[in-house]
């Protein structure tokens, strides 16, 4: 979750340059932590995308992770 919290900041703090202004661009992360019973691929993904959607409508620009089938936010 660290290093998607670092790579979110990363993003926040390069704008785009689209002409001649400069765009704020934002990222939203969903995590899936891998639990002793996990042992399929599709749970993770179903995790990923619901922590991802959880931090869309957690205002975007976040990340979530889903850990034990609980959802846990990051800052904005």
């Amino acid at each position: 979750a660290r290093t998607a919290e670092r790579l979110r900041q990363a993003v926040r703090r390069q704008p785009i340059a689209v002409g001649d202004q400069a765009v704020p661009v934002t990222v939203s992360i969903g995590i899936a932590a891998r639990e002793p019973l996990t042992h399929d691929a599709d749970s993770l993904v179903r995790d990923a995308d619901k922590a991802l959607y959880a931090a869309k409508h957690a205002g975007r620009d976040r990340c979530c992770l889903v850990r034990g089938g609980k959802t846990h936010l990051g800052p904005a």
